[in-house]
């Protein structure tokens, strides 16, 4: 089965599925955004409190990496200069 014809096929489906929707009648109500929203806050406040939590090691960590490159650098000119 060649993509377009696959392609196709799909496009058909989700045309006829989405056809066939009838509407819910139904709303969202204050108790559900509060819901919602007390979802987001938690998910953020999780965030925050694990950035905080490795925060000191990634600093480390680029910073580690960082003066390893500037040391390799400086015992390189160091050898050029050693040539010279």
């Amino acid at each position: 089965m060649n993509m377009s014809k696959k392609n196709t096929q799909i496009l058909g489906f989700g045309i006829l599925f989405f056809s066939l929707v009838q509407p819910a009648l139904a709303y969202i109500d204050a108790g559900s955004a509060s819901l919602i929203l007390q979802g987001l806050l938690g998910a953020l406040a999780i965030f925050v409190a694990t950035v905080s939590l490795y925060w000191r090691r990634l600093i480390d960590f680029l910073l580690r990496k960082k003066t390893t490159l500037d040391k390799d650098e400086h015992d390189k000119s160091n050898e050029r200069n050693k040539e010279d």
